[in-house]
């Protein structure tokens, strides 16, 4: 009798479990939608769709000229922090030394400040990585710059110094611009392009013989205040690295600049046919 029991017992839970209908994937979602959750996945959704487009758009404009441009890098609460802080050492800027750009003023960033901290990491390098296409990226050891361009400040046409072997990525990051300068740079095919970089933006450029000649045009009005940061792929250094490491003050110098050296090779004047 007791087995009977439990038999007729088991057999009510299988038929009761089996009118039961089991949800589906789709079925789960359509109980679960609101009309406010689903308003938001159709606003989100090209954008998922396009991030992948997006990417590789990015990777090929940087394969055919060694320079790419990317607005909104930062989320705006971060981007905000990091302008603040900056804003705050423009009074210890001073100018620059032996360098291709003209009354540029600057100063070196301490690795323990905010600023520091949230571009020199590895997250950011991946991220600059999957935008450009360039593997192996990691955050490098050289300084990272804080630079105003007020007026009449400007830099000519040049390449960057090759730093670290292979090339390292060099990046631009606008915390405010003011000015009515603009950026230029030779594309691949021969094209002068130019953008006025808006706060919050970043060019990123391949460092030697292989990057792109570009330049800053004169300051007319207002200023311009930016971030250098630098990207390698290796920490082999080249020669050229030591002899940028007075170029402003926070840097620890390790060798004499010798007398006549500019940093980065002049290719004539911005707006100039010579570069």
């Amino acid at each position: 009798w007791t087995f009977m029991a439990s038999a007729w017992t088991l057999t009510q839970f299988l038929l009761a479990f089996a009118s039961t209908p089991i949800p589906t994937h789709r079925n789960t979602h359509a109980r679960a939608r609101t009309p406010a959750a689903s308003a938001t996945r159709s606003a989100w959704q090209p954008v998922l769709e396009q991030l992948p487009k997006r990417i590789r758009a990015a990777q090929k404009a940087f394969a055919q000229n060694g320079l790419l441009y990317v607005p909104n890098f930062l989320e705006r609460d971060e981007f905000e922090a990091v302008r603040l802080e900056c804003r705050q050492l423009r009074g210890q800027s001073k100018r620059e030394k032996d360098s291709v750009a003209k009354g540029r003023l600057g100063r070196c960033l301490s690795p323990k400040s905010a600023t520091h901290k949230a571009f020199m990491n590895q997250a950011t390098a991946s991220r600059l990585g999957e935008l450009t296409g360039v593997d192996g990226l990691q955050a490098s050891d050289y300084a990272a710059e804080l630079r105003f361009y007020p007026v009449g400040a400007s830099m000519d046409w040049h390449r960057d110094d090759q730093l670290y072997e292979p090339a390292q990525l060099e990046v631009v990051f606008t915390l405010e611009n003011t000015s009515d300068s603009a950026t230029q740079w030779i594309s691949r095919s021969g094209e002068l392009e130019s953008v006025w970089t808006e706060p919050n933006s970043l060019i990123a450029v391949t460092a030697g013989a292989l990057g792109p000649s570009h330049c800053v045009t004169p300051i007319r009005r207002g200023e311009r205040a930016i971030l250098k940061l630098v990207y390698s792929r290796s920490e082999h250094k080249t020669k050229a690295y030591t002899a940028h490491l007075d170029s402003f003050p926070g840097r620890r110098k390790k060798t004499a600049v010798k007398p006549g050296i500019r940093f980065g090779a002049s290719r004539g004047r911005c707006g100039s046919n010579k570069r």
